[in-house]
């Protein structure tokens, strides 16, 4: 459809063929035209006022809703003069709503399986092993064993105690023959098949493969094997690994869960059939923003500072990386995600010394998993547990200014959750019975003011003068000089926010990580007696 358009007055009704001059006619009238020009199959009428430098757009469908009208043959272009004409910069823009992040997540249908751990037959290389009680010992160590034992033409058999328990021994063929014959109770062990090609590229003992042993192996022949029967493991799966790494900004939970899910869960390593049991965690975010103790990253001299960060290769386990990392205070055993890093501060060895991150496989405690995935839907979630509050409180020893510091994010596995099985730290060292630290003191008395009254906590000038004729040392000089922070003798001042206080805590932090070190030792102790309970 071909169309001509006109410039008509809406008062005179006088027509122009371009809009000039119509320009030129307002500008002595009235100072309002209309500019009609087609967009696709509709028309946009503007409405300019000169005076008020207003300028409103509207769209008009052809044939439809129009006061005047431009008559061609059997075609015709309605215009529409706009009654109230707005500031075209003015004009609000119709947008799409923005979308809103909701704090709830939803994990949806997790499966949890549970693996079995039954008391499988022990091949022959591991038999040997065990009966020499070498299965902690070095790769070396262990080779040199079955070199020995094959030189002695010794081989090994099994039996299973009264806990169902896979015991080994060491006899010659002639002798196991004979025992075997007359009790069924007692069983041959076969040796292993290897191939032709095998025996020829074995050139010595040091070349020996030796079978890594599977998790059910590793713990039916642990010595707490009783005790983990009666516990489910869930191997972690990928849908988990998205769960983990949700960012802790919008989804505050996620510390808490990220600590409930790892706590009592087995760490083994597939490479040497070395596992560990996860005792207590301790959960810290990524950046500054999120969590003031996270960790640390970025230039080291002429290297990068090493980090917890899983690294941009296809792992076992998508965005989930265990690994230990070298600190000056020692070698630490960490759990890294994109979004978190999960320190281990106490572990059980079950038949593990060393963690190589490739080969490690994750096993979860199925209790625990599924008060992890019920964490994800209470944004409000504040705690881990209802009681041993104080012992939530993860050990740092900096930045007591800013509110993640007391962020309730550490949790134990069930096995060692009672708070004797649980690191110390300088929040909980005031209640080891042997010891009267004042300085510990005063880090409980913060922390319970803290959890109780938010960021709203204030310390009494009192409360740190009780505790100054109980210190010695250094400690005391940090009380008497946290005392002198004080305005006035009534006063009390305010704990998140103060960062002189911070500065003097955190020296006196340091001061006590010896004191922490000695107490932990009884912690030990309390550890080997929980999983020695059901033994």
């Amino acid at each position: 459809m071909q169309v001509f358009i006109e410039y008509r007055c809406h008062c005179c009704e006088q027509c122009f063929s371009r809009r000039q001059n119509l320009h030129v006619h307002y500008s002595t009238v009235e100072k309002i035209y209309l500019i009609c020009t087609r967009v696709l199959n509709k028309y946009r009428v503007q409405v300019l006022n000169l005076d008020q430098q207003s300028l409103v757009d509207c769209y008009v469908i052809f044939c439809e809703h129009l006061l005047s009208v431009i008559p061609y043959g059997k075609d015709y272009i309605w215009v529409q003069r706009v009654p109230k004409p707005q500031m075209w910069e003015d004009q609000p823009t119709i947008q799409e709503p923005l979308p809103i992040i909701s704090p709830s997540l939803h994990p949806g249908d997790i499966a949890i399986n549970p693996i079995t751990v039954n008391p499988p037959r022990r091949n022959f290389d591991e038999a040997v092993i065990d009966a020499c009680q070498q299965s902690g010992s070095q790769h070396a160590e262990r080779q040199k064993t079955l070199y020995i034992v094959d030189a002695l033409d010794l081989k090994p058999l099994a039996f299973f105690d009264k806990n169902g328990i896979e015991q080994n021994a060491l006899a010659h063929e002639r002798v196991i023959s004979n025992i075997t014959a007359d009790n069924d109770s007692i069983l041959p062990i076969l040796p292993l098949k290897r191939s032709h090609d095998d025996e020829k590229s074995v050139s010595c003992m040091k070349c020996t493969p030796i079978t890594t042993p599977g998790l059910d192996r590793v713990l039916a022949s642990s010595p707490y094997s009783k005790l983990i029967r009666r516990r489910q493991y869930v191997e972690l799966s990928s849908a988990m690994c998205k769960l983990l790494n949700q960012d802790w900004e919008f989804h505050p939970q996620m510390q808490y869960f990220t600590a409930k899910i790892f706590s009592g869960a087995i760490m083994h390593n597939t490479g040497n059939g070395q596992a560990i049991m996860v005792n207590t965690v301790e959960a810290y975010g990524r950046t500054k923003h999120v969590d003031g103790h996270r960790e640390a990253f970025g230039r080291l001299k002429d290297t990068a500072v090493d980090t917890s960060l899983p690294p941009p290769i296809n792992t076992k386990y998508p965005d989930v990386w265990p690994s230990s990392l070298q600190h000056a205070d020692g070698t630490k055993l960490l759990i890294g995600t994109q979004v978190a890093n999960v320190l281990i501060t106490s572990s059980m060895r079950l038949d593990a010394r060393t963690i190589d991150s490739l080969c490690v496989r994750l096993y979860l405690d199925s209790v625990c998993l599924e008060e992890a995935l019920a964490i994800l839907e209470s944004p409000d979630t504040s705690c881990l547990l209802s009681f041993n509050m104080i012992h939530q409180l993860r050990q740092i020893r900096s930045k007591f200014a800013t509110p993640s510091a007391y962020a309730l994010c550490r949790s134990s596995g069930p096995i060692t959750r009672a708070y004797v099985c649980q690191p110390y730290t300088v929040f909980t060292l005031a209640d080891n019975d042997r010891g009267n630290n004042p300085g510990a003191t005063l880090f409980r008395t913060i922390g319970i003011l803290v959890l109780k009254h938010g960021n709203a906590a204030r310390l009494q000038k009192r409360t740190v003068e009780k505790l100054i004729p109980l210190a010695t040392g250094k400690i005391k000089e940090l009380l008497l000089t946290i005392c002198r922070l004080f305005p006035s003798a009534d006063e009390d001042m305010a704990i998140i926010n103060n960062q002189q206080l911070s500065n003097y805590l955190s020296t006196m932090a340091n001061l006590l990580m010896s004191s922490i070190a000695i107490a932990n030792d009884t912690v030990a102790l309390q550890v080997s007696r929980a999983f020695d309970f059901a033994v």
